[in-house]
């Protein structure tokens, strides 16, 4: 049986928050490490995180979700092209493959990308 975590937000934060993933998209020169976006769900929190060459945003946001700690890296413009079409609720299921987004009628399947958090070991307040 995978393990498999269930989180609701709201589609109008994460379209809202593209936007600033888009801006670190197309200012990223060269590295394809840099055009990832890290999503941490834990304490009914969602920390958003990315940077590239020049800087780096974070953006922390509530959401709706059981008791757990995962953390999920997405391909950043993918995850642009599917949130821009979000509506009301997007409903993420989360596993180690894949993330499914789920609104209306739609359903998105984004795999997740291997690898550590090289990037944000250091950081101290992800989501502590």
């Amino acid at each position: 049986m995978k393990n498999e975590y269930e989180v609701i937000v709201d589609a109008n934060i994460l379209k809202r928050l593209s936007k600033m993933v888009g801006l670190f998209v197309t200012t990223t020169v060269g590295e394809e490490s840099d055009k990832v976006v890290y999503l941490q769900f834990k304490n009914k929190k969602c920390n958003l995180y990315l940077e590239n060459q020049f800087g780096a945003f974070d953006y922390c946001f509530d959401v709706n979700m059981g008791d757990f700690d995962k953390t999920v890296i997405l391909d950043a413009k993918t995850f642009i092209e599917v949130v821009k079409n979000g509506s009301d609720n997007i409903r993420l299921i989360l596993d180690d493959a894949c993330v499914i987004f789920t609104f209306g009628k739609s359903k998105y399947k984004i795999p997740t990308l291997k690898g550590k958090l090289n990037k944000i070991e250091d950081k101290k307040d992800f989501l502590a």
